[in-house]
């Protein structure tokens, strides 16, 4: 299956529960689709909050995960998320460092970049 990617944006009601310095994201993948192959340049604690997916780590490792999962991933440990449920899956990801990249195999569209992460990352 092809990684293709569904949505990542900051959703309110999350981002208002988290401290203002936390990096988060929401994430949203529709059935059959994938976030993609990826590592972090910092841990990242995720929660699903709806759907059925599988975390496949680069060891061979796959985890089930629900709604109320929370799994932690160390830097750099390259993982993925798939949507292997009939719903769209829905988690929220915080980063422990409020500067972060991720850094993904195949290029994401948008924005057209291998890289994606806060805007002042580089700083």
């Amino acid at each position: 299956m092809m990684n293709q990617f569904i949505g990542l944006a900051l959703s309110p009601s999350m981002a208002a529960m988290a401290p203002p310095h936390l990096p988060r994201s929401f994430m949203r993948s529709s059935r059959g689709n994938r976030l993609g192959w990826h590592t972090d340049a910092t841990e990242e604690t995720q929660y699903i909050i709806a759907g059925s997916g599988e975390l496949h780590i680069e060891d061979g490792s796959t985890y089930g995960v629900g709604p109320g999962s929370v799994f932690a991933i160390p830097t750099p440990v390259k993982h993925d998320l798939v949507n292997v449920g009939k719903e769209t899956l829905r988690a929220v990801a915080f980063f422990a460092a409020a500067m972060f990249t991720q850094n993904f195999d195949n290029v994401m569209m948008p924005p057209k970049s291998h890289i994606l992460g806060t805007p002042n990352r580089e700083a």
